[in-house]
């Protein structure tokens, strides 16, 4: 069994947050100006886009490359800072993801923008959302995908069929007692029913009892999932066709052309 793996960079994507960094963008950077403006849209709905927008940013780092939108996020002159975040989480939107008011995204059309930027900006990458995605096999993609070093996107979905239900997943957080080369000890956080929301995949481990847990950025923070309650809420009360993966697979030179 394998005990654990994460990206090759675990600090991640840490944008400078006051005295501290951020794991990974946030959408609750954006400030609400006015009811129907972008940025309170992006606030409201645009967790999608946060995680579209981090993945991107990991990826063309990865390969040291520069696209015109990660120029408004960080280059060699402007190092990454809140506010350049937000000008490239902003583009993000405005060229791939069209964040709609109420509705954010979905998994499918995340995909679908993605593989809209791999080919625009000649990356070699492909995007699929996992419609087909029981236990094992979504556990598997996760794997394969952090073994080749690519953040994996997650839809925890809404409530099903009651889609104004508050059942959720707990997101635990660690109690930052975490010393070299052990696990950390986990805590339930503030967020105990997280439905309706996209987060970033960036690591598995195995609890010494054998449960699997998953680390993922979101809202600019580091947190924990148990896979276990994952898939339970999976099956009580969301939908596996909203509550699913979108893996991104690298792609060899003959299969883009």
């Amino acid at each position: 069994m394998i005990k654990s793996i994460f990206l090759k960079k675990e600090s991640y994507i840490q944008v400078p947050d006051g005295a501290s960094f951020s794991y990974g963008g946030s959408q609750q950077w954006f400030p609400r100006t006015s009811p129907f403006g972008t940025d309170t849209r992006l606030s409201r709905y645009g967790c999608g886009n946060t995680a579209l927008s981090d993945l991107c940013l990991y990826l063309t780092r990865k390969h040291s490359v520069s696209t015109p939108e990660t120029l408004a996020a960080e280059s060699p002159d402007h190092p990454l800072s809140k506010e350049s975040y937000l000008d490239y989480a902003r583009l993000m939107n405005r060229r791939y993801t069209f964040t709609l008011p109420f509705f954010g995204c979905t998994g499918a059309a995340l995909s679908l923008s993605l593989n809209h930027f791999f080919l625009r900006r000649r990356l070699p990458y492909r995007a699929h959302y996992m419609w087909l995605n029981t236990g094992g096999r979504m556990l598997s993609a996760i794997r394969d995908s952090l073994s080749n070093d690519i953040p994996v996107i997650l839809s925890i979905g809404p409530n099903f069929p009651n889609f104004r239900g508050r059942h959720g997943v707990m997101f635990y957080s660690s109690d930052g007692k975490k010393a070299p080369g052990r696990l950390p000890h986990l805590l339930p956080s503030a967020n105990q029913n997280v439905h309706a929301h996209f987060v970033t995949i960036t690591g598995l481990f195995y609890t010494s009892s054998g449960s699997c847990v998953l680390s993922v950025s979101s809202w600019g923070k580091q947190y924990y999932i148990s896979y276990r309650e994952l898939r339970r809420y999976i099956r009580r009360y969301g939908l596996f066709l909203t509550s699913s993966l979108i893996c991104v697979r690298p792609v060899s030179k003959e299969s883009r052309s």
